[in-house]
């Protein structure tokens, strides 16, 4: 049987950011589970208004109507496994569709093999294609069709898989591009390496301390960053379906830019990283809590549990997209009821505090912070095993600061999904 979100968690993760959101997902999304189908096609629509879309100091509303088309891949061969999805939806705007209607692309791929005796190899991939947060955009001129693409590619090596320790190195890169010349500052590549060790104390309860190193190129503007992480980490799994994940870095940053500029050697020194948990104490109910704090645009540290997907009421993977200059501190809140294996209801609230940090605005250097809020309440019920009903409604709010408009609105969903096997 298929569910619209499928999660493989590893004994070593591919990250340890991602790694921990998968295992806290694969916890809360309720629906059918994944048997012997190595395949599964979901096609959905969704129907949103939003009385603030663009979300600028004027709220400007739209209906959005998004038809999306996924093919999941989950398959164990011997020592191997094989994963993946692949996704187009259509976004169809009622008022501003002539600038704004796209076609979203999200391609998933992942491989690990088991070698020899103690040894396993995994690799991932993946591709993003969409239109840019609105709230992203500059802020005079929200409402622009500026496209997000997104490459990651990842590979991993672990000695010690039948072990108490074991020792993980991974490498990985990143590149993102912006559709607009006027965005092209933003674009950067992206090279991150690392190296821990894992020592399992018991089959739930692992431990890690490892180095990483993340070099960042904004290649327009001349800037590097150079960033070094010190990451202890901690998986622990404890009765009554209880999980607790987190990662604690103590991180180093240099920004260097051309000689003469007047925003160069920019540092930061601190403690950055993320914490996921979830807890069912009975089985009609879960709770869970994120909080997460990043000082760039580091990949690693923006994979968290970024909340509520509304097209489908379960808990979702998002990459939390930290703009150039600032900091990043946020906190997620959730709480899930299943009165029955075919209803779920999860309300959730969102903060997020920006700092910008010696950003370059209008000829002056800047510093200067804001705070995010969200509220929603999402829900879906499964009619059939291959059909599923859902509703939201969300209302959200954004004070100003040298980068971001004040804002505020609220939007509500209905969607339904078919789910084929």
């Amino acid at each position: 049987m298929p569910i619209e979100a499928e999660v493989f968690v590893a004994r070593f993760p591919v990250s340890t950011s991602v790694g921990v959101i998968a295992a806290a997902v694969g916890l809360v999304c309720v629906g059918p589970a994944w048997a012997d189908d190595p395949l599964t096609f979901t096609a959905s629509h969704n129907i949103a208004h939003d009385s603030n879309f663009a979300r600028t100091e004027t709220p400007i509303s739209d209906t959005i109507n998004t038809t999306s088309l996924e093919l999941d891949l989950n398959k164990p061969y011997g020592r191997q496994v094989y994963t993946g999805s692949a996704k187009v939806s259509a976004l169809r705007y009622s008022r501003y569709g002539e600038l704004l209607n796209n076609d979203a692309k999200d391609l998933n791929l992942g491989f690990q093999s088991e070698l020899m005796s103690n040894w396993r190899v995994m690799l991932d991939g993946a591709y993003g294609e969409n239109l840019n947060q609105f709230e992203n955009n500059r802020v005079t001129d929200h409402v622009v069709r500026n496209v997000r693409t997104n490459k990651n590619a990842n590979a991993q090596v672990v000695y010690g898989i039948a072990g108490i320790w074991a020792v993980v190195g991974s490498a990985g890169k990143n590149v993102l591009t912006y559709s607009l010349p006027e965005y092209s500052y933003l674009n950067y590549h992206q090279d991150t390496r690392g190296l821990r060790a894992v020592y399992y104390s018991t089959d739930l309860l692992n431990y890690s301390l490892g180095v990483r190193q993340v070099e960042t190129r904004y290649h327009q503007v001349g800037e590097t960053v150079n960033e070094n992480d010190l990451d202890l980490a901690t998986d622990w799994v404890v009765t009554g379906l209880s999980q607790l994940h987190a990662t604690l870095s103590l991180t180093s940053s240099k920004r260097e830019m051309p000689a003469g500029s007047v925003v160069s050697d920019r540092r930061f020194n601190g403690l950055t990283g993320n914490l996921n948990w979830v807890y069912t104490p009975h089985g009609v109910m879960t709770y869970g809590a994120t909080l997460y704090r990043t000082a760039n645009s580091d990949q690693f540290n923006q994979l968290y549990l970024a909340g509520v997907d509304p097209s489908s009421g379960t808990v979702t993977i998002a990459n939390g997209q930290t703009a150039y200059h600032n900091q990043m501190t946020a906190a997620n809140l959730y709480a899930t009821w299943n009165p029955t294996v075919k209803l779920a209801i999860t309300a959730s609230t969102q903060w997020n505090h920006f700092k910008v940090d010696n950003d370059y605005v209008g000829g002056v250097i800047v510093n200067d912070t804001s705070d995010y809020h969200a509220y929603s309440l999402n829900s879906h019920y499964m009619v059939e095993r291959w059909l599923k009903l859902s509703a939201g409604f969300t209302r959200y709010s954004q004070t100003k600061d040298a980068t971001r408009n004040q804002y505020s609105g609220h939007a509500v969903n209905v969607a339904a999904s078919f789910i084929l096997d």
